[in-house]
């Protein structure tokens, strides 16, 4: 099974919608990255067609990681905006202008919080026996992966602050 299957069509009692969420980043994901069940040999980067050098796989592993790590930086400013938005969202009249742009940029927050929390439940570092060559072009496909999510956190971040303003200062204590 490839990257089209990356995110589980999963439930989560919490969020109502998150199975239809889900199923729209997996389309979202296998379109951007033009993943298939057996990419043919053009969309394979040049790294995973030659040998492994037998330091790339601990490399890129680390940059997977530091990709990760990055992204989940952005996850509280995300939330922070979600919330934000929600809170500019209940204090319209329902069929104000404004509200329909709001309402999409909380569904973007969503879509990217989810997209990062499947990434996350679904990676696992390849066994230490996996042949050098398999663990490159899993860690490429990662790589592309967290690329996508890093697209829809952008965006997302990006629509809520338009419709936000610059947000707040800390409070000093």
């Amino acid at each position: 099974m490839g990257e089209k299957f990356f995110w589980k069509n999963r439930r989560r009692p919490h969020r109502g919608g998150a199975a239809l969420r889900s199923a729209a980043v997996a389309a979202a994901l296998a379109l951007a990255t033009g993943c298939t069940a057996d990419p043919p040999a053009t969309n394979r980067p040049a790294a995973a067609a030659a040998p492994a050098h037998p330091s790339a796989t601990p490399t890129l592993e680390k940059r997977v990681l530091a990709r990760h790590d990055s992204l989940m930086f952005l996850t509280d400013r995300l939330y922070g905006l979600r919330q934000r938005l929600i809170a500019r969202r209940a204090a319209l009249p329902p069929a104000a202008p404004l509200a329909a742009r709001l309402d999409s940029a909380t569904r973007a927050t969503l879509l990217a919080d989810d997209a990062m929390m499947d990434w996350m439940h679904t990676y696992r570092r390849p066994a230490a026996t996996t042949p050098p060559d398999s663990a490159v072009a899993y860690y490429h496909r990662q790589l592309r992966l967290l690329a996508e999510v890093d697209r829809l956190t952008h965006r997302a971040l990006d629509s809520a602050a338009v419709l936000l303003g610059p947000a707040p200062s800390p409070t000093a204590r």
